[in-house]
């Protein structure tokens, strides 16, 4: 208190000049001789020479940055002490001059600054044009992956909902608002976030409101995101069905193209990879690249690049390596030409990650995980972070460091389940088995098993095929359990690959028999036909393994 009272009396001792320091602790602690001279009413001489008596009394510095010259209060309590000296009524006035002065002649700053036109608006008790311009800021942080940043403006844009007098108007601004937020929200909380289950829901009342149905998409993918990501499978696909039904009631809308790849994808984690490539590849087919090239912006993520990035998963399952391949580069491509973060880690991590994981690439996965982990740091992601640290886990558990892959998978799988996200854990924990098979973490190696199969219950089949493979592994590295049960789970590894149509988890789970038999004869009649199918692929480990193996048995 003390030390206000004396910088008020310094103030107050230069009172020809007072009105000049208030005005420009209204612009901000640094403000420009041009945009001050704008907004103020005193002529160009008497600016001048309150300026040099501001700057000679050690209230403000200069800085000439040409072609602007700037001043800055040499501390922030002077500018506090010279704000808190207007009237409210003064105040008011000054913000909002500001604001008109801004738009009228500064729309270079409008532009790149909006946030700032609305802090002044907001000031200036003007609810409307503050809620236009944070709505607008909230978007320019939202392309520019400023997540948290974005959310924060939409608050400031809801704290002002009230003090509009039309409430017709004051519902089609709190729509925009909370459709607005559901993308940062996604990429700053994770998809399993009450606050994002939350804002879907009044989204979906406000569109149902204000008659804006193609409004509900979005908001439904909310929901959609907050099954599929906490292992609801099931339900997610149930709830696709109908927003497909119900898409096609509006077909000039992107509301196809996203139900198609919530369909999709939710039909290849089911475990029917055939079904899901056809919807995905239906989908991919209907991209218009003019009206859904902003989709990630109000979805979360780009429908393309998850539509490529799942379709590239299911290309893998069907044993068609060289196509997923295609669909990794375009996905990823597509991801990159964004400059949308959640985009770029869903298209690294399912398609530079999940694939070249499957495929046994560690050296490739390790690359991609380095890549997915400094961007999750940069931008604050959590579920990439996690992701990525399970992707290095498995990077390390390819490249002969067991014990070091299976303490970042753990690490990275509780991440995840920090923040309730259980997708992909069926694979992570099968990774996780397969290097504590390899280490001699056997009892350890069953209960992820038996955790992964838990968490399938909720729908996620899609590799139930190679869960079974990995148990008949571990129980025959087990002497506690007899070879009969073993060959149970690789016979199970086997019917449940070819009642899914996954050639390639076929072909994994007959190496296991054929290694498991021991013999040529018997090798051969498990491996054979799936052998056959897919030829002489020399790119494709699986394939040199079991050919490897056939050689070797006698």
């Amino acid at each position: 208190a003390t030390l206000h009272d004396s910088l008020m009396a310094r103030l107050d001792r230069m009172s020809t000049v007072k009105q000049v320091a208030q005005l420009a602790a209204v612009i901000g602690r640094v403000f420009t001789l041009e945009l001050l001279a704008a907004v103020a009413s005193h002529s160009a001489r008497e600016l001048g020479e309150a300026l040099e008596k501001l700057v000679a009394a050690e209230v403000l510095y200069r800085a000439d940055r040409p072609p602007q010259v700037v001043y800055e209060f040499k501390h922030a309590l002077l500018q506090d002490v010279a704000y808190q000296s207007l009237l409210k009524s003064s105040r008011q006035q000054y913000h909002l001059r500001l604001a008109r002065v801004l738009e009228e002649r500064f729309p270079t700053i409008v532009q790149v600054q909006p946030e700032l036109v609305a802090h002044h608006y907001t000031e200036a008790g003007q609810a409307q044009a503050a809620i236009t311009h944070w709505l607008a800021a909230a978007r320019r942080a939202t392309q520019r992956s400023a997540n948290l940043e974005a959310i924060a403006q939409l608050r400031r844009g809801l704290a002002l909902l009230d003090a509009l007098p039309d409430m017709a108007e004051r519902r089609r601004q709190e729509h925009q608002l909370r459709l607005t937020m559901i993308a940062p929200l996604i990429a700053a909380k994770g998809y399993a976030s009450a606050e994002i289950e939350e804002t879907c829901g009044q989204v979906v009342r406000l569109s149902e409101e204000i008659g804006d149905v193609s409004a509900i998409f979005p908001a439904l993918s909310g929901r959609h995101a907050s099954e599929s990501v906490t292992g609801q499978i099931d339900r997610a696909r149930r709830h696709a069905e109908e927003l497909m039904r119900l898409a096609k009631r509006y077909p000039h809308s992107d509301g196809e193209a996203f139900a198609g790849r919530i369909l999709g994808s939710a039909t290849l984690l089911n475990g029917d990879s055939t079904s899901g490539r056809v919807l995905l590849e239906e989908t991919l087919g209907k991209y218009d690249a003019d009206r859904d090239r902003s989709s990630a912006f109000v979805y979360g993520h780009d429908h393309f690049a998850t539509c490529a990035s799942y379709l590239c998963l299911a290309l893998w399952h069907q044993g068609e390596i060289a196509r997923a391949e295609e669909y990794k580069e375009r996905a990823i491509a597509h991801a990159r030409s964004l400059s949308h973060m959640n985009t770029l880690c869903l298209a690294l991590a399912f398609t530079g990650g999940y694939f070249p994981g499957l495929c046994r690439d560690g050296e490739a996965v390790a690359r991609v995980a380095a890549e997915i982990l400094a961007l999750a740091s940069e931008h604050k992601l959590p579920l990439w972070s996690a992701a990525g640290t399970v992707l290095m886990g498995h990077a390390l558990a390819e490249q002969d460091r067991d014990r070091d892959g299976v303490a970042h998978m753990q690490a990275g799988l509780a991440g995840l389940q920090a923040i309730n996200i259980r997708i992909f854990s069926p694979l992570f924990l099968a990774w996780q088995a397969a290097a504590q098979l390899r280490c001699g973490q056997i009892r350890e190696g069953m209960a992820a098993i038996d955790e992964a199969f838990e968490i399938g219950k909720g729908g996620e089949h899609w590799m139930d095929a190679e869960l079974h493979r990995l148990r008949g592994e571990l129980i025959l590295a087990s002497s506690a359990d007899s070879p009969e049960k073993a060959e149970e789970s690789l016979r199970a590894a086997l019917g449940v690959a070819q009642a899914q149509r996954s050639k390639t988890l076929e072909l994994r789970a007959a190496i296991g028999l054929a290694r498991f038999y021991g013999t040529y004869a018997a090798g051969r009649e498990v491996l054979a036909p799936v052998l056959d199918w897919f030829g002489d692929d020399p790119d494709m480990r699986d394939v040199t393994e079991a050919r490897l193996l056939l050689q070797s048995l006698s």
